[in-house]
């Protein structure tokens, strides 16, 4: 019968008993320096994988949970003929893309694209966004946000469009209508690709957005039909009707009021309902406000009740996502 390891202790296990069923890391460049390292100065760091049963020989095997470039430096030694057979690896239980993003994150070695492409991954195995968020001790909004420049780079992505820049940026997007978002992004990377020049082309986009919109939904004016001209009097009757405006000032007084249009005439006032694109705009225009008002804040109190005020703003948008 096989020995039960404890678990969470480090311990060495041969390369042929990991197996790999994928992993959220997507880049695995510089093997042979990572190699060349271990060989100098030993592995730092161990692996971390979780029990997979037995082999048909009865021989224990594991899940690899972390360390993918680690387990590759040692196969790399190995072709190159040096013993590397046996590496020093943590063995956990839990649930594979939970414990393959905790261990990537708390390492702070994965990409934004690939820590977001792990929190979209774990909402699709049915679990809620509150849970998720437990499972990697992080806040609901710190999932919010990953979720949503998921969704943002996955669209970006579609259009052959990459970018690099972190989920905190792109998250700045997040209101943005689809249509507007390639050239917003693209003008954002040609700036730098920072968080001021995020805020600079989105406060240039709705400077620029706004009034147009108003020029579109402003009523058209409520012109009265004018009324047909009379033919132009004789020098006789001319006289004989100035005579009677003179002598009758009321009647002069009534003529003065232009007529009334018809009800049938009348212009109907435009839809005042608000869509969701208005809103999102007003909200982060809202956002980048109070943003902008931080910067002259000194006091730790005030800065902490502005921050809330951006953070329960998030939230609003992140409750819209929701319904629409």
């Amino acid at each position: 019968m096989p020995k039960i390891e404890p678990t969470g202790l480090t311990q060495k296990i041969s390369l042929s008993q990991i197996i790999e069923t994928g992993n959220i890391r997507e880049d695995y460049r510089d093997i042979e320096e990572l190699a060349q390292s271990i060989k100098d100065n030993g592995l730092m760091q161990p692996i971390v994988v979780k029990r997979a049963g037995l082999s048909p020989d009865g021989i224990p095997q594991y899940e690899l949970i972390a360390g993918n470039r680690r387990k590759r430096a040692f196969e790399y030694l190995c072709s190159k003929g040096d013993d590397f057979t046996m590496i020093d690896a943590v063995i956990k239980t839990g649930d594979k893309l939970p414990l393959q993003l905790i261990e990537n994150i708390q390492r702070s070695d994965l990409t934004a694209a690939e820590r977001e492409n792990g929190v979209a991954e774990m909402l699709k195995t049915g679990i809620t966004q509150r849970e998720i968020a437990a499972k990697l001790a992080k806040s609901e909004q710190w999932v919010s946000k990953h979720l949503a420049s998921h969704k943002i780079r996955t669209f970006l992505a579609q259009k052959n469009i990459n970018t690099e820049c972190e989920t905190n940026i792109l998250n700045m997007f997040r209101t943005i209508p689809e249509n507007d978002l390639p050239a917003l992004i693209a003008e954002m990377e040609q700036q730098g690709g920072t968080r001021t020049a995020a805020e600079k082309v989105l406060s240039a986009y709705k400077q620029n957005r706004n009034p147009q919109e108003k020029a579109e939904q402003a009523p058209p004016p409520k012109d009265y039909p004018l009324k047909e001209s009379a033919p132009h009097p004789s020098a006789s009757e001319s006289g004989r009707q100035d005579t009677a405006v003179h002598n009758n000032p009321a009647q002069n007084k009534i003529s003065a009021i232009p007529p009334k249009a018809p009800e049938t005439e009348r212009l109907i006032e435009p839809d005042k309902t608000l869509n969701a694109k208005d809103v999102f705009c007003e909200i982060n225009a809202y956002i980048l406000s109070i943003k902008n008002k931080i910067e002259s804040i000194s006091d730790i109190e005030a800065c902490t009740l502005q921050n809330a005020k951006i953070e329960a703003a998030y939230d609003i948008i992140a409750l819209l996502h929701t319904k629409l």
